[in-house]
C-alpha cells in the first residue's frame, strides 16, 4: 500500500464520537477522500493554502467554508498536512507541516482547543486551533501510526486535565497571555459603549445576510453597514448528542447547504429546520439567515435573533456576530451597545476576523484614551494578520502602520 493510501485510511478512522467525546471539540462539516475529491474544491484549496501542492498529490480534503469552496481547511498528502492561515499558527508551525517532522501531538489549552506540538528539532509549540483540536490530533497520530506500521491507537479521547481550569479562561486566540486580551470594563456604560449616533442611520438597519465569499465582502471602515451582512460563515458545527443523530443531523445540514447554493430555498430551509432541531449550530444559523432574509419563509427578524441566540450560545462564531448586529442595529431586540459589544467580542476572540475589525473600530471610536486606542490597534493587527482588508486600512489610515 502507497503511502497517500496510508494516510487517506489513517484519517478515514477517526471516528466522529471519539472526536466529540472532547468538550468544544467537533467532527468537520465536510471531508472528502482521495477518489471522490471535487476538483473544483482541491483547485480552490490549492490556490487559497497549498500553492506548491499537486492535485494528484491530495490524499483528502478537511474542509471548514459553509459554502463548501474548498478555500477554508487542511489537505492532507503523502508527505505533509497543508492549511490556511486561518487555522493554526504559520509562523510558529511550517506550512506545509511535514509528518516526519512531528514526533508527539497532543491537546492542550483551558478548552482543549490547542494542539501542542513535540517537533524533531526539539521545539514544544502550543498553537491555537478551535473545535477542530482532537480531530486533528487524532488524524495526525493515526496518519503517524500508518506511516510508521504501527497498528491504529485506540481511541484515547480523555483529556488530561489542565493546571487551568475552564472558568479560570476563555480561549487565548494565536497562545497569547490572559494580559492580552481585555474585556470592557463593566464600569463602562451603555452610552459609553454606544456607536457614535450618527455613524448608524435607520437604513443600516436593513442589513441583508448574503452567501457569498470573503472577497466578496465590501464594507465602510469603521462603519457597520448592510454590507457587514454579507459574510461567508466559517464556524463550525455544534451537535448535541453523539452517534446516529449527530451524524444524521450533519447529513441534513450538508443537504441543506447543497440546495441552498442551488437557489431550492424550500427543500434547504426544511433540512435546516431538522438539523436545527437537533441542536446543530451552523443548521441553526442558516436555518436563522432564512427567516432574515425571508428565503423560502417569511422574514421575520425575532425569529432570526432566536436561531442566532441558539447557535451564539454554542459559540457558533458567525450567530455571535451576527447577535452584536442585531442589538447594535436594534432589529428585534433594543438597540444595546454594550450587549452589541458583548456578542462582537465573543466572536472576536474566536478568531473572526470580521468581528476583530467591529471590536477594533468600536474600541477607536469610543473615548479617546490611550487604553482604547491600543486595544483598538490590538484587533485591527489580529484581523490584519488574517488579511482582512478592511482592518489593514484603518491601520494604514489610523495608525500609519
Amino acid at each position: 500500500m502507497n503511502k497517500k493510501e496510508l494516510v487517506r485510511k489513517a484519517i478515514a478512522s477517526v471516528k466522529q464520537e471519539d472526536v466529540n467525546a472532547v468538550k468544544h471539540n467537533n467532527y468537520p462539516p465536510c471531508i472528502y477522500m482521495e477518489g471522490e475529491l471535487p476538483q473544483k474544491k482541491i483547485k480552490n484549496a490549492i490556490e487559497s493554502f497549498a500553492s506548491d501542492c499537486m492535485p494528484e498529490d491530495v490524499a483528502a480534503l478537511v474542509e471548514e467554508d459553509l459554502l463548501c469552496s474548498g478555500k477554508k481547511g487542511y489537505l492532507f498528502t503523502a508527505e505533509a498536512m497543508y492549511y490556511d492561515r486561518s487555522r493554526l499558527d504559520e509562523k510558529r508551525l511550517p506550512r506545509p507541516l511535514p509528518y516526519d517532522q512531528i514526533m508527539q501531538v497532543e491537546l492542550g489549552g483551558s478548552r482543549n482547543t490547542h494542539l501542542v506540538f513535540t517537533l524533531r528539532d526539539g521545539r514544544r509549540v502550543d498553537v491555537y486551533c478551535g473545535v477542530r483540536a482532537n480531530f486533528l490530533r487524532l488524524a495526525l497520530r493515526a496518519v503517524l501510526c500508518a506511516l510508521a506500521g504501527e497498528m491504529e491507537p485506540e481511541s484515547d479521547a480523555e483529556v488530561i486535565p489542565e493546571m487551568v481550569s475552564e472558568s479560570d479562561a476563555e480561549v487565548i486566540l494565536e497562545v497569547m497571555s490572559e494580559e492580552d486580551i481585555e474585556v470592557i470594563p463593566e464600569a463602562v456604560s451603555e452610552a459609553e459603549t454606544e456607536v457614535v449616533p450618527e455613524m448608524v442611520s435607520e437604513s443600516d438597519a436593513e442589513v441583508i445576510l448574503e452567501v457569498m465569499s470573503g472577497e466578496d465582502i465590501e464594507v465602510i471602515p469603521e462603519v457597520l453597514s448592510e454590507s457587514d451582512a454579507d459574510v461567508v460563515p466559517e464556524t463550525v458545527p455544534k451537535a448535541k448528542g453523539k452517534d446516529e443523530k449527530c451524524i444524521r443531523a450533519m447529513e441534513l445540514f450538508q443537504n441543506g447547504m447543497k440546495a441552498y447554493e442551488a437557489n431550492n430555498y424550500t427543500k434547504a430551509f426544511s433540512c435546516f429546520k431538522q438539523a436545527a432541531e437537533q441542536g446543530y449550530a451552523e443548521a441553526q444559523f442558516k436555518y436563522g439567515q432564512m427567516y432574515y432574509n425571508g428565503e423560502g419563509v417569511e422574514k421575520d427578524d425575532a425569529e432570526a435573533m432566536n436561531w442566532f441566540q441558539k447557535a451564539a450560545q454554542q459559540e457558533c462564531a458567525w450567530a455571535q456576530f451576527f447577535c452584536g448586529l442585531m442589538y447594535a442595529y436594534g432589529k428585534s431586540v433594543p438597540r444595546n451597545g454594550y450587549e452589541a459589544m458583548n456578542w462582537f467580542q465573543k466572536a472576536a476572540e474566536q478568531g473572526l476576523a470580521r468581528a476583530q475589525y467591529e471590536c477594533g473600530a468600536r474600541y477607536y471610536h469610543e473615548r479617546n484614551t490611550d487604553k482604547n486606542r491600543d486595544k483598538a490597534r490590538e484587533w485591527l493587527e489580529k484581523a490584519a494578520a488574517q488579511g482582512y482588508e478592511e482592518a489593514i486600512k484603518m491601520l494604514q489610515n489610523k495608525f500609519g502602520q
